[in-house]
């Protein structure tokens, strides 16, 4: 019994560590935009870059 709950707790830790590394945007990936003029910033660093007249940004580390 201590097995089968220690092999869920380990697969569920594995499944949410990957759901989280893959939930963001890495560097160098477009991010989205919004023509009412805000960047959604699903970026990993938290930063999308965009400068003025672009359509779309990319993510960067600052």
């Amino acid at each position: 019994m201590k097995v089968l709950l220690f092999a869920t707790l380990v697969l569920a830790t594995i499944a949410l560590f990957f759901h989280t590394a893959t939930a963001c945007l890495s560097d160098g990936e477009k991010c989205v935009y919004d023509p009412s003029g805000q960047t959604f910033a699903d970026c990993c660093s938290g930063f999308c870059y965009q400068q003025v007249g672009w359509e779309e940004g990319y993510c960067k580390t600052q």
